[in-house]
C-alpha cells in the first residue's frame, strides 16, 4: 500500500503574461518505510510538487492520496521545510 501516491498530477500557474506548466501528468508512489529523493535543476517543479502533496496549493489537475485519503487542505501527517525560510527572515542556515 502507498503512504503517499499522485495520480496524473498537473498544474499550471497563470499570470499577465500568460500560462506557466510547472507540473504535467506526475505520477509517483511512496510506499511505507521508502526513502524518496527528489532531484533536479532550479523551476523544474520540486517545490510545486511538495507543495501539492503537503496539501498547501490545489493541483490543477491530477490527484494526491495521504494514507488512501485524497489531500484537499493541509495536513498534520505532512510537513516539510522550504529551502528559503520565509516566517523568520532575520534568521539564517
Amino acid at each position: 500500500m502507498a503512504k503517499v501516491e499522485v495520480q496524473d498530477l498537473g498544474m499550471v500557474f497563470y499570470s499577465q503574461k500568460g500560462a506557466t506548466e510547472a507540473l504535467q501528468s506526475v505520477n509517483l508512489k511512496v510506499r511505507e518505510k521508502e526513502f524518496v529523493t527528489i532531484v533536479g535543476p532550479s523551476g523544474c517543479g520540486k517545490s510545486t510538487l511538495l507543495s501539492a502533496i503537503a496539501g498547501l496549493i490545489k493541483p490543477t489537475s491530477g490527484k494526491v492520496y495521504l494514507d488512501n485519503l485524497e489531500v484537499n487542505s493541509p495536513s498534520p501527517k505532512i510537513g516539510y521545510m522550504l529551502q528559503q525560510d520565509h516566517l523568520f527572515i532575520h534568521l539564517t542556515v
